[in-house]
């Protein structure tokens, strides 16, 4: 049985997170073209999310979505 370390636990997240989150920005992006969004909703929302996570927020998490939308001038 092969066990899986918890990015978050191990002090990796950040590194995971990178690289999660472009993958998912472009799955979410498809996803949005396959559900029939104008192309240029589907590139502000890309755009979006690019800069949360450039930002610093967690992708896959609400409450540091939410924080990082907070902390905005």
């Amino acid at each position: 049985m092969t066990t899986v370390e918890n990015p978050i636990k191990s002090g990796l997240a950040g590194a995971k997170q990178t690289a999660d989150a472009k993958g998912e920005i472009m799955e979410h992006s498809f996803w949005l073209l396959k559900q029939g969004y104008a192309e240029s909703t589907i590139k502000g929302r890309a755009k979006l999310l690019k800069i949360l996570a450039k930002h610093g927020a967690n992708l896959f998490d609400p409450e540091s979505l939410k924080e990082t939308i907070a902390k905005q001038k």
